[in-house]
């Protein structure tokens, strides 16, 4: 709901400052008072193209804010949430600048925003009627929201656009195997050539390791053959030996021990190390007598190696990886060679998704057929009693052959159209020529739908021309009416539509030396009295005039 709407420097209004409450609000003043310039005003706020020569002459820059109040259901609220917009409380505040430089800047609750994000945000917040500009009625997608709204069919609307989503998903998921069986074949010999050679090979984990340690071992045999001789020579057996030396000091050690007790340590410390020499003598013999060179077993370690350098270069890893790697090549061929299988899943998962969204829409058809004509037959007998006798609406609604055809919102285009005279087809609502015609059939169709609509706040102008007498008056309760459930704000020159406001604006107009201002007053309700009665048309107000504008306030509040 708008609370609060404040303008500065707009064409001929210096400053204006509007509190805004529930109900139907009605705007009123002489011809060229500036009832207009509310409605651009709230135009701008809503994204419309700022011009030049919409700053007040004399002043740098034209400013409009307006506030409003959002409901925790509102979809403006997803909107400003899902662009970290969101001001406090439910509250959100919108401000447009235009500079007569030509410059544009808007903010929402104090933030820098695009022009179009206060379109997108615009749509869930005003419908104008009668300019067309942000009547959301315009749009197919609301006429068939609204059509589901009154025919009972959102939530089976709801369920269709949630079988569609499932049977996209399931077309997706058959094209992604479609595209992959091209390349199957030819991946899946190569992935079968792979792993045999991998499984041929049967490396172990650590064999790698192990097999350049032997191939180290056995290409070194005659230097290792040569250097363990040498060492036993040099630890026990030749003259003069580690063990000899060894020995020879042990025995001496014995001597002295006998003497001096203290050197039984060196003495016990040399038996070990002559005993350590002995041994390792003896496992450096053991070592020599296995030892020996065998080059055919050189040969075949050389050859398995090399078979396991050259398969790690082709698939780019290091060695040690290959046992891996076969694993994961010999499960990508299992998938592979399960592709027929899921192949024929796949296909009979979009029979059944289709199959599912094919009845599902069917039945939001039937829904929407039903409520087109209700609708249609409700709506026409509200516009015809708004001065359009002749006019007729008729709600189409046209389904696709085949469900290939559909969408997310089924398988109709819903479309209203009017016959605004005998004879004539009927004509979308984007076609028709008249300001006036759009608005009252804008209401009409309000009044129907106002129980579903979820623009807070409407704005009608323009509704009530070439009307007068007991139409008019019919104008202003369905515009009251309407004002029960949702904010209405009625620009209008008739005492009849006047009469039925919940509140009254007066708008007019005052000059001075520096030019003329254009002001807005709140009135109470002997200041309706008064403006009805200027309304109703005498040159001179009567007490006459008085009493019949009286009597139609009455008869108003004595209506609810």
């Amino acid at each position: 709901m708008l609370q609060h709407l404040s303008i500065r420097n707009l064409a001929v209004m210096a400053a204006c400052d509007i509190e805004l409450g529930p109900g139907f609000a009605v705007l009123t003043g002489e011809t060229g008072a500036g009832k207009s310039i509310l409605v651009d005003a709230l135009g701008l706020v809503l994204g419309d193209r700022a011009d030049l020569d919409q700053v007040r002459s004399g002043a740098d820059q034209a400013e409009i804010s307006a506030t409003f109040e959002l409901p925790p259901d509102s979809p403006a609220r997803a909107i400003l949430r899902d662009q970290a917009l969101e001001g406090e409380e439910g509250e959100c505040v919108i401000r447009r600048v235009l500079s007569r430089e030509g410059r544009s800047k808007a903010f929402i609750n104090g933030r820098p925003t695009p022009v179009q994000t206060l379109k997108d945000l615009g749509e869930w917040l005003v419908d104008i009627h009668g300019q067309g500009e942000h009547h959301t009625l315009l749009h197919t997608a609301t006429q068939r929201d609204l059509l589901d709204a009154f025919a009972g069919s959102a939530e089976q609307a709801g369920w269709v656009a949630e079988a569609w989503r499932n049977w996209r998903s399931a077309r997706e998921r058959l094209e992604e195997l479609e595209r992959s069986q091209g390349e199957r074949e030819e991946r899946r010999e190569l992935l079968r050539f792979q792993v045999s050679e991998l499984e041929e090979l049967d490396l172990r984990s650590g064999e790698t390791e192990e097999l350049e340690t032997e191939r180290n071992r056995l290409g070194s045999a005659h230097r290792l053959m040569e250097g363990a001789q040498g060492l036993i020579q040099l630890l026990y057996e030749e003259e003069g030996s580690v063990s000899d030396r060894l020995g020879h000091a042990q025995t001496e050690l014995e001597n002295l021990s006998e003497t001096d007790p203290e050197l039984a340590e060196a003495r016990d410390l040399v038996a070990n190390s002559t005993a350590q020499a002995e041994e390792a003598a003896e496992a450096v013999r053991h070592y020599l007598n296995r030892l020996e060179a065998d080059p055919e077993r050189l040969a075949a370690v050389q050859e398995r190696l090399d078979t396991v350098y050259q398969l790690a270069r082709k698939h780019h890893v290091e060695p040690e990886e290959l046992v891996g790697l076969a694993e994961r090549l010999r499960g990508e061929l299992d998938e592979l060679e399960e592709l027929g299988p899921r192949l024929e899943a796949a296909r009979k998962e979009v029979e059944r998704t289709r199959g599912i969204y094919a009845d599902a829409a069917a039945e939001l058809t039937r829904m929407r057929g039903a409520g087109a004509e209700k609708l249609a037959e409700r709506v026409t007998e509200e516009i015809q009693v708004l001065g359009m006798p002749d006019a007729a609406l008729v709600v189409a609604v046209e389904t696709a052959d085949d469900p290939a055809e559909g969408g997310a919102h089924g398988m109709d285009r819903v479309e209203y159209r009017v016959r605004t005279n005998p004879g004539e087809p009927p004509r979308s609502l984007a076609k028709i020529a008249s300001g006036g015609e759009l608005s009252r059939l804008s209401l009409g169709i309000q009044v129907v739908l106002a129980r579903h609509t979820e623009v807070p706040t409407l704005i009608f102008d323009e509704v009530d021309v070439g009307v007068s007498g007991a139409v008019a008056e019919m104008v202003g309760r369905k515009l009251r009416a309407v004002g029960e459930r949702s904010q209405v704000l009625a620009v209008t020159h008739l005492p009849q539509v006047a009469a039925q406001g919940h509140h009254h604006l007066r708008i007019f107009k005052e000059t001075d030396a520096e030019g003329a201002y254009t002001r807005v007053e709140p009135l109470a309700h002997e200041d309706r009295v008064e403006e009805i009665a200027r309304i109703l048309g005498s040159r001179n107000i009567t007490d006459s005039t008085r009493a019949n504008a009286r009597e139609m306030l009455a008869e108003a509040e004595a209506a609810d």
